[in-house]
Parts: C-alpha cells; sequence; structure tokens
C-alpha cells in the first residue's frame, strides 16, 4: 500500500540516511559523501520553515520531498516553498508516486499560504516531463563553483 504523508524530518532521520547514500550514488558520487546537518534542518523544523512530505510503501520509507518555505527577498509578496531535497527509490519510479509526492508537498505548503514553489533538479537527473505536468516552467539556470 502506498501512502504520502508530512511527517517530521527530525522523527524519520535515521530512516533517510539510506536513502540519501542512494541518491548520492545514483549521482556517480558526484561531489563529496552526504553528511546530513540534521541539527540545522532541527532548528528549520522547529522555526516552522521546513516541511517534510514523504512516501511509504507498505510502511517503508521509499521516498521524501523537502522544502524551505521563506519570503523572496526581491518580490516582498512571494511566500516560496524552495525544495531542498527530493527523491523517490528508483523501484518506486512508475505510474504516479512522484507525481503524487510532489503535488502532496505542494499543496501541503499552499495551505501555509505559499504562493510560489521552486524546484532545482541535477543536470544528470532532469525529469522536466514530470515538473511540467505539476505546472512548472524553467526559470533559471544554477551554475556551482567550489572555493
Amino acid at each position: 500500500m502506498i501512502e504520502y504523508r508530512e511527517e517530521r524530518l527530525t522523527d524519520i532521520a535515521p530512516e533517510m540516511n539510506e536513502l540519501v547514500l542512494l541518491d548520492w550514488q545514483e549521482m556517480e558520487g558526484e561531489g563529496e559523501e552526504p553528511c546530513p546537518n540534521w541539527a540545522l534542518y532541527n532548528e528549520l523544523e522547529k522555526k516552522e520553515v521546513l516541511h517534510t512530505t514523504t512516501v511509504r510503501s507498505n510502511g517503508d520509507l521509499v521516498g521524501y520531498c523537502i522544502n524551505i518555505l521563506h519570503y523572496h527577498l526581491h518580490y516582498k509578496k512571494k511566500y516560496i516553498s524552495s525544495t531542498d531535497a527530493f527523491f523517490l527509490h528508483k523501484d518506486h519510479r512508475k505510474g504516479l508516486i512522484g507525481y503524487k509526492l510532489l503535488k502532496k508537498s505542494f499543496n501541503l505548503a499552499k495551505q501555509r499560504g505559499v504562493n510560489c514553489c521552486l524546484i532545482t533538479v541535477k543536470l544528470s537527473q532532469d525529469y522536466p516531463m514530470l515538473l511540467k505536468r505539476l505546472g512548472f516552467k524553467p526559470m533559471e539556470k544554477i551554475y556551482s563553483m567550489e572555493v
């Protein structure tokens, strides 16, 4: 049975470690090995600006979408949901599971007053058809540089 939930990240962090590692491995170990800052996530959750939506299959965590809610610095009327992390186990990337997970996550953000959702994707893990189906449009590219 597939179930979508809003859960506290601090409660599910131990379960997430395996999925975080799988996500990194799918990017062929791109960048340094993940080491989530659970303490910072916890602080953001306490301030009620971090929200986590999960998908479970028969009780097992198989995916998550973590969003940070904030006002846009350039457009003060825009209350933004920025996706920090989105992952769905490859065994569950069929049908509408990913679509429903994102839809649930953004609907929960909308209930909190969000009027704009942003999501970044890795160039190696892009899913434009899914995002277009949800109503997203490409806006900009982000470049990264180690210093």
